[in-house]
């Protein structure tokens, strides 16, 4: 009887050491799992950096852009600036036509006037 004890009791032996193998085996498909995990949540971090640089260049072309916008409505009051300029001098030049043509009338009056209705010739 004892050798199918100490035969029952190898057994157990066995398969308790079989199970050990079994969970260690578990332990380290487990570890691969916690690895593939930190690796999955490193790659979703520089994801998210990735995402974030993206996000910043994104931001830059927008300001760029803006930039661009304040810089054309600049150039457009500067033309606009320019056009009340070239209009004042046409305002400008026409008053100056209007009162030489009034001062050349006055004095072409009064020397008609005063000479007697003979003419003079005046060089204006």
């Amino acid at each position: 009887m004892g050798g199918g004890f100490e035969n029952l009791c190898n057994k157990y032996i066995k398969f308790g050491r079989s199970l050990i193998e079994f969970g260690r085996s578990f332990i380290e498909f487990g570890r691969s799992f916690i690895e593939f995990g930190r690796s999955f949540v490193e790659f979703g971090r520089s994801f998210i950096e990735f995402g974030r640089s993206f996000v910043e260049f994104g931001r830059s072309l927008i300001e760029f852009g803006r930039s661009f916008v304040e810089f054309g409505r600049s150039l457009i009051e500067f033309g606009r600036s320019f056009v009340e300029f070239g209009r004042s001098l046409i305002e400008f030049n026409q008053w100056l036509g209007w009162g030489k043509t009034q001062i050349i009338e006055q004095l072409q009056t009064c020397v008609y006037t005063v000479g007697g209705g003979e003419e003079w010739k005046w060089g204006f």
